[in-house]
């Protein structure tokens, strides 16, 4: 009598192995088999070969999915056959420390998660439900000195940000590191059939003297319709406007002057080096800064044309002291190319509209929800959080999947919201049979870290905003989107629905996102055309 025994390991779950091994005819896997009947209880079965003939099974073990043992009969031959699926999850490796390369990286990536927002530390902190055994020897001054550094590396940093914005005041802001994002951005840009953009007219030397040497915000407006408009007197209920505008911060001076310079009536004529600088730098600091100084301007706008070298404009030191001796922040460019100086002064229209019902007074906006005032005032809480949820429910739930883009001024169709949605929710599904993980205490913890993550984040944005407001300031559906797929695994229903075959679902999920996502490129675009 003559004997084999065959060997092999499968780099996959368990779980996986055990779907196959039961169920022969799943996704054609047994050329060899075309059909496939089994007893209620699940210990006896027929496989219908394709020769016509039918191998009798019966089995002696079924240990999901540790064991499989059966005694099988196909004609004069018969034999056993036994498969031992041992995972970490079921098996001895349960109780076998990880790895150093495993520690090293699993240690990092917490420590690595720490220097964002402090809301997302609870997320750090679930190494402590790793078994003690998977950490090796002291594991507890492992899991103590990890969370210790993850502590003080997101407090450190994040309060040196938070000093660095208390005490910057204006807040230098160099661009000069994102020359290498412009070429792509100056390609936007056409090239060809440019109008030459030359200096004023008529010149008026006294009227310059006056606009460029006193520096008032005004000013700064008249150097803009002067320069690039050839405008030498304009209304003066426009410069009203854009000098609040300033002031109140609606809009900053780069992104002013780039609806001016950059604007679709003048943004393909500027062909000639010299008068770009001459009128854009005129306009900006009410003088030619690359004057006698070529070689350390003009290879930006030979390189990237006239958005990289306005951009290089925008960072120097010189601009960010003539502002802030104004009082303004400087800013940095609109993703809009070319920017439609109309639609701008509607964005300031639609601002001032929300601040004059949220705001009162600058000194109200100093007045916020600290712990005191919400335990003092609990109902007048409460209804914040109502009216959030009524108004600006639908913006959270957009924002959540990236519903909208470019600083909330593209919208996706609510149809591809939703789409994008389901297809979250069938990645969600897990697999017929499979062992799903977390469980037990673990996935309490893990629901525990998940809702105090999203607490957290809600607690932020309160803190910041004024009693006199109507909703939560700041909030937006993107905060969620660290412990989205941490919740999805543990706070959602897991017997709604299960998906039969791993790979194809996953084959039907990638085509489907594929699809998906070309379509909200062309949404994408429609909008920005529309625009």
């Amino acid at each position: 009598m003559k004997s084999c025994v065959v060997t092999a390991n499968y780099a996959c779950d368990p779980n996986k192995v055990w779907l196959y091994l039961t169920k022969p005819t799943l996704n054609n896997w047994r050329k060899d088999v075309s059909g496939y009947e089994e007893s209620d209880d699940g210990m006896k079965a027929t496989e219908k070969n394709t020769d016509g003939g039918e191998t009798q099974i019966v089995f002696t073990r079924k240990e999901k999915p540790r064991c499989l043992s059966c005694n099988f009969q196909k004609g004069k031959i018969s034999g056993t056959f036994t498969a031992l699926l041992l995972d970490a999850a079921f098996g001895p490796e349960k109780q076998k420390a990880l790895s150093p390369a495993r520690l090293a990286l699993l240690l990092g990536c917490g420590v690595l998660l720490a220097p964002g927002k402090l809301v997302y530390l609870p997320l750090a902190a679930l190494l402590l439900v790793v078994p003690a055994a998977r950490l090796g020897r002291h594991a507890k001054a492992k899991k103590c000195g990890y969370l210790a550094v993850c502590l003080a590396l997101a407090l450190l940093l994040n309060t040196g940000l938070l000093a660095d914005t208390l005490h910057s005041g204006a807040g230098e802001q160099t661009e000069t590191s994102e020359t290498t994002e412009t070429t792509a951005e100056a390609e936007n840009i056409e090239d060809t059939d440019r109008t030459p953009k030359g200096r004023p007219e008529e010149r008026d030397a006294d009227y310059e003297v006056e606009i460029c040497t006193v520096n008032t915000t005004e000013n700064f407006l008249r150097r803009l319709y002067y320069f690039i408009d050839n405008t030498r007197d304009p209304a003066q209920s426009e410069l009203d406007f854009w000098v609040q505008a300033l002031n109140d911060g609606d809009v900053t001076p780069a992104v002013l002057e780039q609806s001016f310079f950059l604007s679709p009536e003048h943004i393909n004529e500027y062909n000639d080096i010299s008068d770009f600088y001459w009128n854009v730098c005129s306009a900006l600091l009410g003088t030619n800064v690359s004057y006698g100084n070529e070689d350390a301007f003009y290879p930006y706008f030979e390189q990237g044309g006239p958005v990289l070298a306005y951009k290089q404009l925008l960072g120097l030191d010189s601009t960010q002291t003539y502002f802030a001796e104004l009082g303004l922040e400087v800013g940095s460019m609109d993703d809009r190319i070319p920017l439609d100086r109309a639609e701008l002064a509607k964005e300031v229209e639609a601002a001032r509209a929300t601040r004059s019902t949220q705001s009162t007074a600058d000194e109200a906006d100093k007045t916020t929800y600290t712990p005191g005032y919400i335990l003092r005032h609990p109902v007048a809480t409460v209804m914040l959080f109502v009216r959030s949820a009524v108004e600006n429910g639908d913006h959270y739930i957009r924002t959540l999947v990236g519903g909208s883009l470019s600083y909330y001024t593209v919208d996706l169709a609510w149809g591809w919201v939703v789409v994008l949605y389901l297809l979250l929710a069938y990645a969600a599904l897990p697999v017929q049979g499979a062992a799903l993980a977390p469980c037990g205490k673990a996935r309490g913890w893990c629901c525990a870290a998940t809702v105090v993550s999203c607490l957290l984040a809600v607690a932020g944005c309160l803190l910041w905003t004024p009693t006199h407001y109507e909703t939560l300031y700041g909030l937006q559906g993107r905060y969620f989107l660290p412990v989205l797929p941490l919740l999805l695994l543990t706070c959602l229903p897991r017997r709604l629905a299960t998906v039969p075959d791993e790979d194809t679902a996953q084959s039907h999920l990638t085509l489907a996102l594929a699809l998906v996502q070309a379509g909200v490129v062309v949404n994408i675009m429609l909008a920005v055309i529309a625009r």
